[in-house]
């Protein structure tokens, strides 16, 4: 009712409006407290009838097996008395000779002992909760005290006590039926007696459980237990699967659970002390919950309260016109979207597992660290299975950033490594360089897996209308929003048509868009991890001065490649084969991955990784080795030579200018160092001097590449590397004669490296074959029978053409041309001479 507005301007009016106001919410205050009073009086009476009903339950057991037992005795006695004369004499003499008690004629020692088991069972039942409770807080004073009632919740725990309990209230139930006169029998006073003592000695298995339970690690058992109890129950395999109330529980109950995980972690943790044993076993527990949930995780439905939502913030620019428009009318920023948080439950154990990891680094315990690392592979294989990229880079980056700590101790300029030093951090990168594979690889396997033959299987095993049909495939996680968002839209169509009219080849192109764009996103971010995580490991490395970490790692990120390389071109037969399921044209995006872009992305990082060893090869050459460790020298040296001999077949004069260098200095430098490492050997010679006649060979090489080539680079890059690096005395240049002389007696033999001689040999033949045409433009009379018949190269070696053009060259090298036969020369005098002619 609208009052005149003069009204409003009277004290006594708004007295009168504020008592009223008041005495309203006094009414209103007094329902509430009695509607509350009647709740909880509800709540109280419920809760009194259920823990009546169970205790009805209980004494029902005790009292109906006391006197079900009684019973049963009483009947065996009177079938015995009844049946005395059918039985045999013999079973009838036993009988008479078994001691017989005084009892029922003296009930005295039969109360007492009924009355001790009773006491002594209540006594137990009462003081061990307060006995447990006190030895938990001794061992977990500072910790919240969930963790404390994990003990009480054990299983055994909660067994022995459940026995405790209905031992007493057995002994007291025969106390009672005596009371009313009946007598128990021998049968029921022995089968008591037994329980008792079981139930007695039970305590010494409960009593060491309890003191196990300083071994924080033995805690998580029955948390994970009911972990997977829980992600179980938000599957479509559990109970009210599809009921939010449950949906929601399951969630805050994983999540009190993770919480308690941690908590146990960081238990096994105090201070700068480490538990091995425990931090290495509640690792374990935490790896394979996640392993388990990553496998049933699919069948959860992606709209369940099981994923809590959280916001997801958009830029200005990628927000529609309306919220833009609001954002500016209230000068604040873009209202941000609710989202599914899919990954929370990852994200959790992925944190949980990472943040522990300061202790191993931060303690140094690089073989624990090795070991923690090979316990994560089959985590990663299964986050690549999942294409899951988010965590995959969560936790290799968690990984990388502690291997670099763990390894961070820098080499001091011209200081030499020592195996001995790095044979732990060796095995650890090795182990680490495993871990980013293991995603990798699966991640590959997985997209290469899944083609359209797949696509048509997983997609026959789909009822539209049945959402547990949905998540009964085998699609990977990213496809099952789309698929809620068609079985919405199939069920509307029948609905409103009466029958499904989107044909299944439609559906089937959508999903395979969907699949495509994800991988799209996906692959070359998967691909980049072997440069993130371990080719800038390498870098790293470098940067301290460490040549023997640095070119161990990029050797073994070279050994990954060619793994690579294999599944991506089966990737390329997979990803055409889903190509072709696009039949109408331009309806969805279609963008298909490159496999081929990633295949050059691989060849980049090949690149590096033989850049950062062609960096150390020199001081790498120096370093002491022996067989206790894997020889990183000779594997360098070896990987420097294949590259040469591919930059020859390539026309890689880059390349080549990069490698050549380093070959040779590492030769030279190493020379020495190499006949002190292999005096063991039966002929050491024939090793040192390989890596001699390696370099010749390769020089040789090139000055036919620049003639055929008509690239000048190849040989002047090996005239300025001598001139740079070699000391033209006469005692050097002997070496190198004399390493040739040696080669060419049959002491030495078939050279250790005869497989990369050879294929070197293979490599020239083919581009003198296909380059014909600038051969015969070539005026060189000395070289012209490498180039006009390749098989010359057999008779006269290439090292010779080296040695002729360059070695023999320098003032000093009179006496060493007399420990070579020189046919090349000699060929050259008589040209010279038949020209004169």
């Amino acid at each position: 009712m609208k009052l005149p507005h003069k009204i409003y301007s009277f004290k006594a009016y708004w007295v009168a409006n504020y008592k009223a106001q008041k005495f309203l919410f006094y009414l209103r205050r007094g329902s509430y407290r009695t509607k509350n009073l009647v709740a909880d009086e509800k709540y109280r009476l419920r809760s009194s009838l259920t823990y009546f009903k169970l205790s009805v339950k209980a004494i029902l057991r005790s009292v109906g097996f006391a006197a079900l037992l009684m019973y049963f005795e009483h009947w065996v006695t009177a079938w015995w008395n009844s049946h005395t004369d059918q039985l045999p004499g013999m079973l009838i003499t036993i009988k008479e000779h078994l001691p017989k008690p005084t009892y029922p004629d003296d009930k005295e020692p039969i109360l007492y002992l009924l009355s001790v088991i009773a006491s002594v069972a209540g006594v137990t039942l009462a003081l061990f909760y307060t006995i447990l409770a006190t030895l938990a807080s001794t061992a977990y004073a500072k910790v919240h005290s969930s963790i404390r009632n994990l003990l009480i919740y054990d299983k055994d725990t909660q067994g022995y006590l459940r026995r405790l309990t209905n031992l007493t209230a057995f002994a007291i139930t025969i106390l009672l039926l005596m009371s009313f006169g009946e007598s128990p029998g021998n049968l029921a006073l022995s089968i008591l007696v037994l329980f008792s003592l079981t139930t007695l000695f039970g305590i010494l298995k409960i009593g060491m459980g309890v003191y196990n339970f300083f071994e924080p690690s033995t805690i998580a058992g029955s948390v994970v237990t009911k972990m997977i109890k829980t992600v179980n129950n938000a599957t479509i395999d559990g109970q009210y699967w599809d009921d939010p109330s449950f949906q929601n529980h399951n969630y805050k109950t994983a999540f009190d659970q993770i919480e308690n995980i941690k908590l146990i972690t960081s238990l096994c943790i105090t201070g700068d002390d480490l538990n091995e044993t425990s931090f290495k076993s509640i690792t374990v527990s935490s790896i394979n919950l996640l392993q388990y949930y990553l496998s049933v995780k699919p069948k959860i439905p992606t709209t369940s309260l099981w994923f809590p939502e959280i916001y997801e913030h958009r830029s200005f620019f990628e927000t529609d016109m309306s919220n833009r428009q609001m954002a500016r009318k209230a000068s604040s920023f873009v209202e941000p979207k609710k989202i599914r948080d899919n990954f929370w439950f990852e994200e959790r154990i992925i944190g949980n597992v990472s943040s522990s990891f300061w202790a191993i680094t931060g303690n140094k315990r690089i073989i624990l660290f090795g070991d923690i690392l090979g316990l994560l592979h089959p985590l990663l294989n299964d986050l690549g299975s999942a294409l899951d990229v988010k965590n995959g880079a969560t936790l290799l980056s968690d990984l990388f950033t502690n291997v670099k700590l763990i390894s961070d101790a820098k080499v001091e300029p011209g200081e030499t490594p020592r195996y001995a030093d790095w044979i732990n951090e060796m095995g650890m990168i090795e182990s680490y360089a495993l871990s980013v594979f293991s995603f990798q690889v699966k991640f590959l396997d997985r997209a290469q897996e899944f083609g359209a033959g797949k696509l048509d299987a997983e997609y026959a095993k789909i009822a539209w209308g049945k959402t547990s049909t949905i998540y009964s495939t085998d699609f990977i996680p990213d496809l099952y929003s789309i698929l809620n968002e068609l079985n919405e839209f199939v069920l509307n169509e029948r609905f409103v048509e009466g029958t499904q009219v989107t044909p299944d080849w439609y559906l089937k192109q959508q999903i395979s868009s969907n699949h495509l764009y994800h991988l799209n996103e996906k692959l070359p971010e998967a691909i980049r991890f072997l440069h993130t995580y371990l080719l800038s490991l390498a870098s790293y490395f470098n940067e301290n001065n460490n040549c023997l970490l640095s070119s161990f790692t990029a050797h073994v990120g070279l050994g990954l490649l060619s793994k690579y390389r294999y599944r991506l071109n089966q990737l390329q037969g997979t990803l055409n084969g889903l190509n072709e399921l696009e039949i109408l044209k331009k309806e969805f995006r279609w963008p298909v991955p490159d496999a081929k872009a990633a295949l050059e992305q691989i060849d980049k990082f090949q690149q590096d990784c033989v850049k950062v060893i062609a960096d150390n090869a020199e001081r790498l050459s120096i370093v002491k080795w022996d067989s206790h460790y894997p020889d990183v020298f000779s594997q360098s040296f070896a990987v420097i030579s294949d590259e040469l001999t591919s930059s020859f077949l390539s026309e890689d004069v880059e390349s080549f200018q990069l490698l050549y260098p380093a070959l040779f200095k590492s030769t030279v430098v190493g020379f020495n160092n190499l006949r002190d490492n292999f005096k063991h050997y039966n002929r050491p010679l024939v090793i040192t001097y390989q890596t001699v006649l390696e370099t010749m060979e390769i020089a040789g090489y090139a000055y036919l590449y620049t003639l055929i080539y008509d690239e000048p680079l190849y040989w002047e890059t090996v005239v300025k590397t001598w001139d740079d690096f070699f000391l033209p005395n006469a005692g050097n240049i002997e070496v190198f004669a004399g390493a040739y002389a040696y080669s060419k007696t049959p002491m030495f033999g078939i050279a250790i490296n005869y497989g990369e001689k050879h294929q070197r040999g293979l490599v020239f033949k083919e581009v003198v074959r296909s380059n014909k045409t600038r051969i015969a433009a070539i005026d060189n009379e000395f070289v012209e029978p490498y180039l006009s018949d390749s098989r010359y190269s057999d008779f006269y070696g290439i090292p010779e053409i080296f040695l002729e053009y360059y070695l023999f060259t320098c003032v000093e090298a009179k006496k060493a041309t007399t420990l070579v036969q020189r046919r090349l020369f000699d060929e050259w005098c008589h040209i010279l001479e038949s020209k004169k002619k």
